[in-house]
């Protein structure tokens, strides 16, 4: 459930309440985590009575929010119990910064290995680079000639790019075998070094689809909708980036390798 498009407090838990299968008497399980009464829960949703920082607390934890989701949940509610005009626009200054960030890819990420300008610019001036890195993670210890056939590359070339992923400390080599040690990198969406990385993956994907693999998905749509409308679809289609990273990063075995790719730009 993506919170961080809201402005309100409550719009969280109706949307929370919208998003379960299983929604009835879930407001009285609300009002009961809060510690409050169900009338006196009713008539904050309502918009005339507030919850206090504690009970906002506990109804976060009930819809099992993050650390940073409940940060802001928490923040929503101090927003709208704030009496003094200067600490309102503080604290809606601090909600504007909020969403500005989580508006962005990076802003839900969390990057394992930080590299230097110049790292981050070879790391993203090609495809060959994530691909060599992620054929060094799947399951069990792979040697250069079987990283380099599932890459698709040059015996040498492969070489190279793993020893400079070993100095950044992306890989580990032993006993002739090369293994992942950090697979999380980032860059920010603004950087123009990012350019050359989605044109190359891009490119190469525009190769596979001439093979017309059953596996393969490949999918462009031109809609129109309203401004509020394509504010869900990018929320969403943020959501989804998140949920298969998170399927990625706890999957129990790493057998294939995969490239996802998402676009999503208004004329």
């Amino acid at each position: 459930m993506l919170i961080y498009s809201e402005t309100s407090y409550r719009a969280v838990i109706r949307k929370f309440v919208d998003s379960q299968t299983r929604s009835h008497g879930l407001l009285g399980q609300l009002a009961d985590a809060s510690g409050c009464q169900r009338t006196y829960f009713s008539r904050v949703l309502s918009g005339r009575a507030q919850l206090s920082m504690d009970q906002g607390f506990e109804v976060a934890k009930f819809m099992e929010l993050t650390q940073d989701e409940t940060d802001y949940f928490l923040l929503l509610i101090e927003y709208e119990r704030a009496g003094r005009k200067l600490y309102r626009q503080h604290l809606k200054v601090k909600i504007e910064s909020v969403q500005k960030k989580m508006s962005s890819i990076g802003g839900r990420l969390k990057s394992a290995v930080t590299l230097d300008g110049a790292g981050k610019e070879l790391y993203y001036s090609s495809w060959i680079w994530s691909a060599v890195h992620m054929a060094a993670g799947l399951d069990g210890n792979c040697t250069l000639e079987e990283i380099a056939q599932k890459a698709q590359l040059p015996l040498q070339l492969t070489l190279e790019i793993l020893e400079q992923l070993k100095n950044w400390q992306c890989c580990i080599y032993e006993n002739g075998y090369w293994r992942i040690s950090n697979g999380n990198i980032h860059m920010d969406h603004h950087s123009p070094a990012l350019f050359p990385y989605h044109q190359s993956w891009r490119n190469k994907g525009m190769q596979y689809q001439l093979l017309k693999r059953d596996a393969d998905l490949f999918y462009t749509s031109v809609q129109t909708l309203s401004k509020s409308d394509a504010i869900k679809v990018r929320d969403k289609l943020l959501e989804v980036i998140q949920q298969v990273r998170n399927i990625a990063v706890e999957s129990p075995k790493n057998e294939e390798v995969v490239v996802f790719a998402a676009d999503l730009f208004k004329l």
